[in-house]
């Protein structure tokens, strides 16, 4: 119970720092700042609690070490999409935020052990998917009425 309350707690904090981002009116590269800071934020959380639960004994050993590897596909996530903010707009940088999100995606699987770390998981690969440009941009792109 005490893991979920610090991973809530953990996930309103990133939650509230990010509001100024989306008030600003969404720079991609604060997109992908935010979602890295959210994915490896849980990722490194939820690794920590998973080994915590394996050393204390609180679920086999085998079973921790299955749930421990699903948040490191978050942090890796993280900071493929910290990287991909750095580098300026191109194929190399959108290939690494597509890379970011699939990570991310793979990591939600730690929302077996915890609940929270998967929707951070989502949460984290949507902004790096948003990040790849305008958000309207690819939706008349991909509109087939045109």
């Amino acid at each position: 119970m005490a893991a979920q309350i610090v991973i809530i707690a953990v996930l309103l904090v990133v939650a509230g720092a990010a509001v100024p981002v989306w008030r600003r009116g969404g720079d991609a590269n604060a997109l992908a700042r935010g979602g890295a800071v959210l994915g490896a934020g849980i990722g490194a959380v939820t690794f920590g609690l998973s080994v915590y639960a394996g050393v204390h004994d609180i679920m086999a050993v085998e079973d921790s070490m299955l749930f421990a590897t699903a948040p490191l596909l978050l942090i890796a996530g993280g900071l493929l999409a910290e990287w991909a903010a750095r580098k300026p707009r191109g194929k190399p940088r959108n290939a690494l935020l597509l890379a970011a999100a699939a990570l991310s995606i793979g990591g939600a699987a730690a929302g077996a052990a915890f609940v929270i770390a998967g929707a951070a998981g989502l949460l984290a690969a949507g902004c790096y998917l948003a990040a790849l440009g305008d958000p309207r941009a690819l939706l008349r792109r991909l509109d087939p009425r045109d």
